[in-house]
């Protein structure tokens, strides 16, 4: 039963965690990688958790609230 719920679940869901979102990143990548987590084709839900340092990211996400 509780593989049953699990799978019925995460068909409904998704959840990204992401460590760090800047590392390995350039300011102009980083937005647009930050811009394509808030978008999605599908209308399933995505939640994301990630950890950052970067003002421009903080920044992005700032400006998402607002829109």
């Amino acid at each position: 039963m509780v593989a049953g719920l699990q799978r019925q679940v995460a068909q409904a869901a998704s959840i990204a965690l992401v460590d760090e979102v800047e590392h390995g990143l350039e300011p102009h990548r980083l937005i647009r990688f930050m811009d394509s987590l808030g978008t999605k084709d599908t209308p399933e839900t995505l939640q994301v958790f990630l950890t950052t340092h970067s003002p421009v990211a903080l920044r992005e996400l700032s400006d998402a609230n607002g829109r």
